[in-house]
C-alpha cells in the first residue's frame, strides 16, 4: 500500500517495467510520446521499463496509466489488486460499505479523493450520474445541465 508522505509503492504490491514497456509499444508510443503525454520524464520511464526503478511514486504510476488509457493495476502485478473478487466477477455485496470504501479509496489518485470528499464533490457526482442516466437523449442531456446549473445558481 502507499506509504504516507512519499506515497512509495511498498510491501507485496510491485510495479511491472516490463507490462509499462509492453503496453506502450501497444499503444505504439516512444519513451518520449510517453514522457510527454505523462509528464514523467523519459529517463525515468526508461529506468522504470528496464526495472532500475522498482517503487515508482504512486503519483507516477497513476500519471503514466492515465497517459495509456489503462487501470493502475495494469502496471502492478495482478495478484496484488486490491479487488481481485471484481477480476473474477465476484461481487462484494457481502463486504461491509466502510470497508469496501476503504478499500475503492486506496485506487484513487489524491486529489480524486480529496474532491470527493469535498462539500461539492457529491454534488457534482450526482450531476454526472444523472448525464450518464440520459447521455442518449440529447434533448434529457441539455434538461440536466439546465436543471443543474439552475439548482447551483451558475
Amino acid at each position: 500500500m502507499p506509504r504516507k508522505g512519499g506515497n512509495v509503492i511498498k510491501s507485496t504490491v510491485q510495479f511491472d517495467g516490463s507490462r509499462l514497456k509492453a503496453l506502450r509499444h501497444k499503444h505504439g508510443y516512444t519513451l518520449a510520446d510517453l514522457s510527454l503525454r505523462s509528464g514523467v520524464s523519459l529517463s525515468h520511464i526508461s529506468q522504470l521499463e528496464k526495472g532500475g526503478r522498482k517503487s515508482p511514486s504512486i503519483d507516477y504510476v497513476y500519471r503514466l496509466a492515465e497517459a495509456l488509457s489503462v487501470s493502475i493495476y495494469d502496471l502492478l502485478q495482478q495478484h496484488d489488486s486490491p479487488f481481485p473478487e471484481l477480476r473474477d466477477n465476484i461481487s462484494i455485496a457481502s463486504e461491509s460499505a466502510e470497508k469496501a470504501w476503504d478499500r475503492f479509496s486506496q485506487t484513487l489518485r489524491p486529489d480524486t479523493l480529496e474532491f470527493i470528499l469535498s462539500p461539492e464533490g457529491p454534488t457534482y457526482i450526482a450531476f454526472a450520474m444523472r448525464l450518464r442516466e440520459v447521455r442518449k437523449s440529447p434533448k434529457m442531456l441539455l434538461r440536466a445541465v439546465h436543471e443543474f446549473l439552475e439548482s447551483e445558481n451558475l
